[in-house]
């Protein structure tokens, strides 16, 4: 029996989340570093875990039949039984919180809908801003209710590239000079979707990335006609049974290679 699910619905619990994120960020407070992001430099705080709390309730009321829909999110111990479910959440709660401890309006709450093996929906929502990025399968991308489409940049040598902020300035960046120039922007799905609305043309890192981090935006970006692969150039599945990702890739689909060939001499590889 197929599962009815009104994306409106998720679309509005995305919303309340974003509104908590914006009301509160002042008053974050780490409660420990989160040791399924690497720990060091990944805080979590009791924000990230109440927005969490909030999206783990509502979201599943946007389904007819809310027991069998499975919730993935960097706030929760992985379940299993995910892997069985024809449907998951696959949800960042904060994706940038160092930007939200820091005042940088450079945050965003990520919801994705993964459904018999792709992802069919997804909203990226940054509070500060406003900033609301939305796609559907088959559907285009969209923000502001505007349908967004990446640059037609060709060359790195004029890209204007957007990349991690705490890569940035902990100078893991460095070997970039004189190879690529670059602004510091944080949260990863942030700048995946500035790519997408063509604010940007790419983004990338040898780094290790998590589902929750990128699921929502990767939908966003192709269906903006970019492309996003691993730091190989492959093609990323999601609701895997290994969350990692290793090396990200995004691009306007131009600079693909182009960004591949930067991770590969990267000395963080």
């Amino acid at each position: 029996m197929s599962q009815e699910v009104s994306f409106p619905r998720l679309r509005e619990v995305v919303a309340e989340a974003g509104a908590l994120v914006r009301g509160a960020a002042g008053r974050a407070r780490v409660v420990e570093e989160n040791p399924a992001s690497g720990g060091e430099m990944h805080p979590t705080t009791d924000l990230d875990r109440e927005t969490d709390d909030l999206l783990y309730r509502r979201l599943r009321e946007a389904f007819e039949r809310p027991d069998e829909v499975a919730y993935l999110t960097e706030e929760r111990a992985d379940d299993p039984v995910r892997l069985r479910r024809e449907h998951v959440l696959i949800v960042d709660p904060i994706d940038g919180t160092r930007s939200v401890l820091r005042g940088l309006p450079e945050a965003t709450v990520s919801v994705g809908l993964w459904r018999r093996g792709e992802m069919v929906w997804a909203c990226v929502l940054n509070p500060f801003t406003g900033e609301e990025f939305l796609a559907e399968r088959g559907g285009g991308a969209w923000m502001g209710g505007r349908r967004i489409r990446v640059s037609g940049t060709d060359a790195v040598s004029g890209a204007d590239l957007v990349m991690s902020r705490t890569e940035h300035e902990t100078g893991r960046l460095q070997w970039l000079a004189g190879r690529a120039a670059y602004r510091p922007v944080g949260s990863i799905a942030y700048k995946m979707c500035l790519v997408a609305a063509g604010r940007a043309d790419g983004t990338f890192t040898p780094g290790r990335r998590h589902e929750w981090d990128i699921a929502a935006a990767t939908l966003i970006v192709e269906e903006a006609g970019g492309r996003v692969t691993d730091g190989d150039g492959k093609a990323i599945r999601f609701n895997a049974a290994d969350l990692e990702v290793r090396g990200l890739a995004v691009s306007n689909g131009v600079l693909h290679a182009a960004l591949l060939d930067l991770i590969e001499k990267s000395p963080w590889r």
